[in-house]
């Protein structure tokens, strides 16, 4: 099974409203979805940042913009590296992720987002629908990727599933 490629910080929202950051491994096989990191775990656990941003609704905003960076970062350091050793995470840990075989996919939607909204991937498979909103960057340009980030996320995307993905 060879890696194509991947998209970093897709987060999806569970039946019960909890948002998980998951890395999206695109292989020649499958879609490998990897929870990286329990963005309301993660909020609890991460201590209460920006004293020195000033009091008020502005040091609010920016303790939580520096919040939500690092939680950013932090999910795409880890799923690079399960990525790059995905073989030994997939023994090791099978709860932790979810696989998506093409042969099951009927169709997938890849949008760039707009100046009002996020970018995101929708995967429809015989049984079930996974909408993943894409957070790369979504303290920057009002969370439109940029040509670099979003060919680096379509062009595995279009070598794996061919027809069945729809750009937007």
């Amino acid at each position: 099974m060879d890696i194509l490629g991947s998209i970093d910080n897709a987060s999806l929202k569970s039946s019960e409203g909890k948002k998980t950051v998951c890395h999206i491994i695109v292989t020649s096989e499958k879609l490998i979805v990897v929870r990286v990191l329990d963005r309301h775990k993660e909020i609890i656990e991460h201590p209460a940042e920006g004293s020195n941003f000033g009091g008020g609704t502005r040091g609010s905003y920016f303790a939580a913009q520096m919040l939500q960076k690092q939680m950013i970062d932090d999910a795409y350091k880890r799923g690079k590296e399960i990525e790059n050793n995905l073989d030994d995470y997939m023994k090791s840990n099978p709860e932790g992720l979810e696989m998506i075989p093409y042969d099951e996919i009927t169709k997938a939607v890849l949008s760039k987002g707009t100046l009002f909204s996020l970018p995101g991937l929708k995967v429809f498979t015989n049984n079930s629908e996974f909408d993943f909103r894409l957070i790369h960057n979504n303290f920057e340009k009002s969370g439109k990727l940029d040509p670099e980030t979003f060919n680096s996320y379509s062009d595995p995307l279009r070598k794996a599933l061919g027809e069945k993905l729809e750009i937007k």
